[in-house]
């Protein structure tokens, strides 16, 4: 999964951020993908982490998530969504998925 860490992540709607809504979005996503998904966690700006490599563990996954923040860059998509096809080419799934969280 991407989640967008970009500058428009900070936003507030309401009384949390959109980055907060991300995460939370991000987690609900780990939960309905189930036991035996596999699953790396990417940032859009940053795509290198902070789980850059696939897993099947699920509190390292969501321990991923959590740590997300937003910075203060813009990002294009491609760079990030080109690491997430080459880690999907490695698994030994059948389906396999790239989920973008953003604003």
């Amino acid at each position: 999964m991407i989640v967008d860490d970009t500058l428009s992540m900070r936003r507030r709607l309401g009384r949390v951020t959109v980055m907060a809504r991300a995460v939370a979005r991000a987690q609900q996503l780990v939960s309905h993908l189930g036991a035996g998904a596999e699953i790396a966690v990417l940032r859009l700006a940053r795509p290198t982490g902070p789980l850059a490599m696939l897993s099947r563990d699920a509190r390292r996954v969501r321990a991923a998530v959590a740590s997300l923040d937003p910075g203060y860059a813009h990002a294009a998509a491609a760079p990030a969504i080109g690491l997430a096809a080459q880690l999907l080419a490695s698994s030994s799934l059948q389906e396999r998925h790239i989920f973008v969280i953003t604003d």
